[in-house]
């Protein structure tokens, strides 16, 4: 087999690879085709399929940015760029979301941060965006603390960069309020309480409209309340501590 029209056909690939003729990989190319054809009909074939794999691999790449946008705009609405924000209001959220991306960096059992856009969507003024490495069935107390822990990250970093708060913690309170409870009054995570779960209430006919009442008493429901502070200022705490570092 003729080595010279292989050289020939190779640097052409070789360029096609930003990678000298001469280079290493160059020269591993030339020895593995050499190798595995017999025939330079056949060596063109392979050459020819590699460059369409590799202009598929391009174009693959080139549309990514569109995927992600098309992802975010399901997830959270459309783009508004039209829209005039403050330059003090893009710097919040910046160091919003840049909190809740570094504590969630340092929190072992959090998914890794995948995205952070400070482009508003939707109510969003920005977003953190993960992506989960694994589809897990359960969820241990260490995970929900530590989810805790990152919610609270853009209201912490506001209140360490500005010395003050905002409105856009709000849906992140929400959520951690939201899991806390969960933790305490539904599956039996507080040591305090205890392994019972009171999530059972349920609803009555009170004259013409239904009310819905709680199956534990108003004591009960002090100290479910007492301990979501607990908990939440503990998750506070943590991020603090991770941010200040």
């Amino acid at each position: 087999m003729d080595r010279n029209w292989l050289d020939i056909q190779h640097r052409g690939f070789s360029a096609y690879l930003e990678e000298t003729a001469e280079g290493p990989s160059c020269r591993r190319l030339n020895r593995t085709i050499a190798r595995t054809v017999s025939t330079e009909e056949n060596a063109d074939t392979v050459l020819l399929d590699c460059i369409v794999k590799m202009n598929w691999i391009e174009q693959i790449e080139q549309t990514l940015p569109a995927i992600e946008d098309a992802i975010l705009k399901v997830i959270a609405g459309p783009e508004k760029r039209s829209r005039i924000s403050l330059e003090e209001d893009r710097r919040i959220t910046a160091y919003h979301e840049a909190g809740h991306a570094i504590a969630m960096h340092f929190l072992p059992t959090q998914d890794p941060v995948h995205a952070i856009t400070i482009v508003q969507r939707g109510n969003a003024l920005g977003m953190t965006i993960y992506l989960p490495e694994q589809d897990r069935s359960h969820r241990t107390r260490n995970q929900m603390r530590d989810e805790l822990v990152s919610l609270l990250g853009g209201r912490v970093a506001e209140a360490l960069e500005f010395n003050d708060i905002t409105t856009g913690a709000s849906s992140d309170l929400k959520r951690a309020s939201s899991i806390a409870r969960s933790m305490i009054a539904r599956f039996g995570m507080s040591d305090s309480i205890g392994a019972v779960s009171f999530e059972n209430d349920y609803e009555i006919f009170v004259g013409r409209d239904y009310e819905r009442t709680k199956s534990y008493s108003e004591e009960t429901a002090a100290q479910i309340d007492r301990e979501m502070k607990v908990v939440i200022a503990d998750a506070y705490r943590r991020c603090e501590e991770i941010l200040k570092a």
